[in-house]
């Protein structure tokens, strides 16, 4: 007989929580506890849906936005009925954010307690207010024989009550004891404690305590504690506590315990900032107690009675290349590649509005500013920002143009307000507005940008326009061309780069004449350039082919109706006036001595008013009766002496 099995592999369930009351009531609603008791379970709990796990498969609790207060009553039962949420098998719980999901604890009780689950993973939310009693591990939540992963989560506000035996306190904000794994990832731990009592064993780890493998990646620990008030008494690892540690881009500060008050650890540190902690005995920013490698990190400005930066504990035999202290008493190791001793180093505060968590940015003049540059393979920063190899800073935070922080390599930087469209305005580049920057800024006339200072452009110094310059192959304001076709024979590429045209009073090649605004008036250049204008006998205008004009059209009045000067006469002046001259000799009959015979000289040697020419020609050829004096001809006297001053314009005119 043949038997045939057909399994299907469990799938996980996907828990949805609809409401944020606690315990197990029958309202048509899903609580978180009932989520997690259903999960652990594998059956409907309330009004949840039964988890489905198993050892492959993870049921995912989805937590909406809002806020999840712990009302049940009763610290210590390890049931999820009452105090912490009790967690027994592997799952997932996933808010909406760390501002959005918040699992608060009331103080009631810690907030979450897995033991033996498999593996937790609890991302995007916060885990705040929880508190264990006396002599207890994890204030805000515990791990027993489970691996735990955290990502996105804010744990804040935690605390473990002061011991009065020699218990001690383990963990403020989360504990992992045993050999399983932790891993944090963008997690922020802030203002946890694991309290100690005057006389009892120490607390430890205020931020964290984990035994087993961890790591920490891309997250902040502040203001945690380990350890009573005094501090003197105890208290290791105010931020961290971990024995087996891998930690990279990771801010420790402000926080408190008697040794190691940022961290206490064995194994690696990198790319890391540990700073302002303060130690009652020694290791105010780091105690290597399990021996530590060290590397492109910062551990400045901490404080302690003994080796206020790092002590070792044995010595570590391999601390790593560029790091930055301020006090190597107690940890030797800036003597390292690219070491860096400085006291005073300065750092932005722990704010950063576009980043969870925030990161503390060294500025000013601070020695970690491009202390890694040159190392090829450095990761991002804390905040995903890329540390090129060209400068790259030590520490978590890689300096950035427009993160608001002013750093040694800026001149100024205005954060969102960085602009390169606003005058005046801080560059994005964290350069200040300027000439050449293509913005009018005050005080500039003009900016082009890169291409100031080239021709028919905003001048070098944004003080007003580049003058055009002819000849220099660009054809610039004011300029027909510019270049091979200078001088040619069209009116565009005149020797001089104008804009050539009829009427501009320069004589181009392709023209006849030109007279400017004169063209077209009479004996001028005609309006197109191709000749002088057209004579019009009888205008009063002399003009071209005419020799005289006097205003009429008639014949025997000395100036011909074609515009001529007739024979025997002179003529001058616009409109032309005309006056016999028989003989000739360019004087007017009514003033000439000797109108029959030429004589232009007009001597008369005894002045008698006979020119001496008439006075020794026959008689036939002067008489006397032909003299006419001027004294007799006082109409014409006027006329006549008018044209004895232009005598030299009396002539035949030939234009």
């Amino acid at each position: 007989m043949l038997l045939l099995c057909v399994c299907s592999a469990t799938q996980a369930a996907t828990i949805n929580i609809t409401t944020t009351n606690d315990g197990f009531v029958e309202d048509g609603e899903c609580g978180l506890r009932e989520a997690i008791q259903a999960a652990n379970t594998n059956q409907v709990v309330g009004d949840c849906v039964a988890g489905d796990s198993d050892d492959v498969s993870v049921d995912e609790l989805r937590v909406p936005a809002g806020t999840y207060v712990l009302t049940m009553v009763g610290a210590g039962e390890n049931n999820n009925q009452v105090g912490d949420l009790d967690i027994r098998s592997s799952m997932s719980i996933i808010g909406d954010g760390p501002d959005q999901t918040i699992i608060d604890g009331g103080e009631l009780d810690r907030v979450l307690h897995a033991a033996s689950a498999g593996s937790v993973y609890l991302a995007s939310l916060t885990i705040r207010a929880g508190l264990a009693p006396p002599n207890n591990e994890g204030g805000g939540a515990f791990f027993v024989n489970t691996d735990l992963t955290m990502e996105d989560c804010l744990v804040e506000d935690n605390h473990i009550e002061a011991s009065v035996d020699l218990s001690g306190a383990w963990g403020g904000g989360v504990c992992q004891t045993g050999a399983n794994t932790t891993t944090i990832r963008r997690c922020w731990f802030h203002n946890n404690s694991a309290a100690d009592s005057a006389t009892g064993r120490p607390g430890r780890g205020g931020g964290i305590q984990a035994l087993g493998p961890t790591v920490i990646e891309d997250s902040t620990f502040s203001n945690n504690r380990a350890g009573n008030a005094d501090e003197i008494s105890g208290g290791a690892g105010g931020g961290i506590y971990a024995t087996n540690l891998t930690m990279v881009n990771t801010t420790v500060t402000g926080n408190h315990a008697a040794n190691g008050a940022g961290v206490y650890t064995g194994g690696t540190i990198a790319w890391s900032t540990i700073v302002d902690n303060v130690g009652a005995w020694r290791g105010g920013g780091i105690e290597m107690t399990f021996g530590a490698d060290l590397s492109y990190s910062i551990v400045a400005n901490n404080s302690a009675v003994e080796a206020a930066d790092c002590f070792h504990e044995p010595t570590p035999t391999d601390v790593g290349p560029a790091n930055l202290v301020s006090d190597e008493s107690g940890c030797v190791l800036a003597t390292g590649e690219g070491g860096i001793v400085a006291t005073g180093a300065l750092f932005a505060p722990l704010a950063d509005s576009t980043y969870f968590p925030p990161t503390r940015a060294p500025i000013g003049t601070n020695p970690a500013i491009g202390a890694a540059a040159g190392v090829e393979d450095a990761p991002n920063d804390a905040r995903g920002v890329l540390r090129s190899a060209v400068y790259a800073d030590i520490g978590a935070h890689q300096t950035e143009c427009g993160d608001g922080v002013l750093d040694s390599n800026e001149v100024c930087d205005d954060g969102e307000a960085n602009s390169d469209s606003v005058p005046d305005a801080c560059r994005s580049s964290c350069e200040t507005a300027g000439c050449g920057d293509g913005v009018l800024d005050t005080g500039e006339v003009c900016d082009a940008g890169a291409l100031n200072g080239e021709a028919n452009r905003c001048a070098a110094d944004c003080l007003g326009i580049t003058v055009p310059v002819c000849g220099n192959g660009v054809v610039e304001d004011g300029e027909a061309c510019d270049g091979a076709d200078i001088g040619n024979s069209t009116y565009p590429c005149r020797a001089d780069c104008r804009p050539g045209f009829c009427g501009d009073g320069i004589w181009d090649p392709v023209e006849a004449c030109d007279d400017g605004v004169d063209n077209g008036n009479p004996h001028r250049c005609n309006t197109s350039c191709g000749g002088p204008t057209a004579a019009v006998v009888g205008n009063g205008a002399v003009e071209a082919g005419e020799a005289c004009d006097d205003g009429n059209r008639d014949d025997g009045d000395g100036c011909s109706a074609t515009g001529s000067v007739e024979e025997q006469w002179l003529c001058s002046q616009e409109p032309s006036m005309c006056a016999p001259d028989r003989d000739g000799d360019f004087v007017p009959d009514a003033s000439d001595n000797c109108v029959s015979w030429s004589n232009a000289d007009q001597a008369d040697s005894d002045g008698d008013g006979v020119g001496d020419v008439c006075e020794a020609a026959p008689s036939t050829g002067c008489s006397h009766t032909a003299r006419v004096r001027l004294s007799e001809q006082g109409w014409a006297t006027i006329v006549f002496a008018m044209l004895a001053l232009g005598r030299r314009r009396l002539r035949s005119v030939s234009r």
